[in-house]
């Protein structure tokens, strides 16, 4: 006896030996979307700004002996640039660098009167030091760094 069917037959799901075994999408036996929800987003984006926003640097202390006043004074270490401003003549600035890790130099930049000064000098630091540039009476620098910030 022939079954007669009447209708479109009903489709069927591919089973994962009809799709070569591969996991087409799916994350784990629940056959969860690959992508993040909008929470887990949200999580992610969250940590990632805290990790960034909470580097807190060496503290940079441009310490000014001379008897000109300092214009745009600018400190780079590693290729980042901190704007310190200017510093009048036998005071100090203040600026946050931060380092990749260990450093082992900064170049000051800055205007004394009209000359315009460019030093780089080597020393040892990273991100929680503090670090102190002096600037002499003959415009010439000195670097010291210290453990912890004050």
């Amino acid at each position: 006896m022939v079954r007669q069917t009447y209708g479109s037959p009903r489709p069927t799901k591919p089973t994962r030996k009809a799709e070569g075994g591969r996991n087409h999408g799916r994350v784990g036996a629940r056959g969860g979307s690959w992508m993040m929800s909008p929470m887990n987003r949200l999580i992610v984006v969250v940590a990632s700004a805290l990790v960034i926003g909470c580097s807190s640097g060496a503290q940079l202390v441009v310490v000014n002996d001379s008897d000109v006043r300092l214009v745009d004074v600018v400190a780079t270490v590693e290729g980042r640039s901190t704007q310190i401003g200017s510093i009048e003549a036998h005071s100090q600035g203040q600026g946050t660098v931060y380092p990749r890790g260990e450093s082992g130099a900064v170049r000051l930049t800055f205007t004394a009167g009209d000359k315009p000064v460019t030093s780089e000098q080597p020393i040892y630091f990273e991100e929680g030091y503090r670090l102190i540039v002096t600037v002499s009476p003959q415009l010439q620098l000195s670097t010291r760094a210290e453990i912890g910030r004050y």
